[in-house]
């Protein structure tokens, strides 16, 4: 079963806003596609330094495709596909006939003591392949020229999927500064609140003092999720060469439920990966070097025609001939032997290959299955149990019930789970992202 990286990417749940009172009620999230919105310029001035307020908005796709057409990782593989094929018109080429000049009887004594006793001879020469070694040839080349193909969809491969890792995590980085923010509005409306009620004499100024503390504190976090976005987005920016992001935020529609996909599901599918299908043609490749070995084996006849003339008695005459290798101390055996060789090695380099990425896919696994349980944990009964808290400590701290430090305590609480789940949920989404490359399926939906 293929996962799909457009399914896979599900709905962090909205956390339930229960409060009457809005002086000390968390911000009410929004739901649907995940756009984090920048904030109004008042809340610009009074929580956080300035950002950019155009919308620029780029989709999962967008990144996948901005990747695969100006990624500088992928250059060098196009050219070698070229470089390929030039090497496989060579391979096409007969042996070139070659061209020879002798003169004899010159240059010696008495009446050879010039040329006019010198015999000239004009000759043609073509070696006569034997045994298929062009067609051999040829093959072998096309099938070297596959296994760059498949070189290059690996890392194809590769780059969509350190995009979707990196669309990810710069997804997630919003999450996060999102919920600084939350957390940032929610402290200031408490210190606004205890300010007044110190000022009433209703509590200590103590109370408010703890407050300033929580409000700084939720500042300086909120500024270090802004800087960990920034970060999230230059990295993306960097997958197809772009030094200053010309987007400002990412959006992904989710699915409602998160998927767990049954492992040997996955297992089934680790023919795909290229990494793992290309041994077919590794083992083609490597029979067919034999063959051309093999081939190299047979000594090569060299014909010759040409014409020779007698200075002498200013005569001509054909000469023809030809000229076999003696394989006196054998032809090409060390050759043939290594690539017979060869061909045992591919099988066991293929079987340790998908042993690898078996293991690999059984490791991510388990990272899949512990971030489900940890989401689901999370969503059922902690998050619903810290938020119950809170508005139990809030209500309480309104009417006079509850001390302050049991509202700090459960606001603390609360945002720190709801932080928690969304570090479950950015593991979960890494982890599909890592299994859907082991098993050559990353990005199918986006790119089709």
């Amino acid at each position: 079963m293929a996962i799909r990286l457009a399914s896979g990417l599900s709905l962090l749940v909205l956390f339930s806003a229960c409060a009457t009172d809005p002086a000390v009620q968390p911000p009410e999230p929004t739901g649907g596609v995940d756009v984090f919105e920048t904030p109004t310029p008042k809340e610009q001035a009074v929580t956080t330094p300035k950002r950019l307020t155009e919308k620029k908005i780029l989709t999962l796709a967008e990144a996948m495709s901005r990747a695969l057409l100006r990624n500088p990782e992928l250059e060098p593989y196009a050219i070698e596909i070229c470089a390929r094929e030039a090497r496989e018109i060579q391979a096409n080429l007969h042996p070139n006939p070659e061209f020879g000049l002798e003169i004899e009887e010159f240059a010696g004594s008495d009446e050879r003591s010039q040329f006019d006793g010198a015999e000239t001879t004009l000759q043609l020469s073509q070696r006569i392949e034997i045994g298929g070694k062009r067609a051999k040839r040829v093959n072998l080349s096309r099938l070297e020229k596959q296994l760059v193909d498949w070189t290059y969809e690996s890392k194809r491969l590769d780059v969509l999927a350190q995009t979707t890792l990196a669309f990810i995590d710069t997804l997630f980085a919003q999450k996060r500064l999102a919920l600084a923010e939350e957390s940032l509005a929610l402290a200031e409306k408490v210190f606004d609140t205890v300010a007044a009620r110190v000022k009433a004499g209703r509590v200590a100024p103590l109370a408010q003092t703890k407050a300033g503390v929580a409000l700084a504190t939720s500042r300086v976090s909120m500024r270090h999720s802004l800087r960990l976005l920034d970060t999230a987005r230059a990295k993306l920016a960097a997958s197809w060469g772009e030094v200053k992001p010309e987007f400002e935020k990412v959006a992904v529609k989710f699915d409602t439920e998160l998927r767990l996909p049954a492992l040997n599901d996955l297992m089934g599918g680790i023919s795909k990966n290229p990494d793992v299908a290309r041994w077919a043609t590794e083992i083609e490749t490597r029979r067919a070097s034999f063959d051309l070995e093999d081939a190299r084996s047979l000594p090569d006849p060299t014909v010759s025609l040409g014409i020779r003339r007698f200075e002498e008695t200013d005569d001509g005459a054909l000469v023809a001939g030809v000229s076999i290798p003696l394989p006196i101390f054998g032809i090409n055996p060390g050759n043939r032997r290594e690539a017979q060789i060869r061909i045992t090695q591919g099988f066991a380099e293929q079987r340790s290959t998908e042993a690898r990425l078996r293991a690999q896919i059984a490791e991510t696994y388990q990272d899949l299955v512990a971030a489900h349980v940890e989401i689901r944990a999370y969503e059922t009964n902690i998050l619903p149990g810290a938020q119950l808290a809170y508005e139990s400590a809030r209500q309480g701290y309104l009417e006079g019930r509850y001390p302050f430090l049991d509202l700090l305590d459960s606001q603390r609480t609360l945002f720190e789970a709801q932080g928690r789940h969304i570090d479950a949920r950015h593991a979960y989404h890494r982890a599909r992202v890592t299994i859907e490359r082991l098993i050559g399926a990353i990005g199918e939906e986006q790119t089709q």
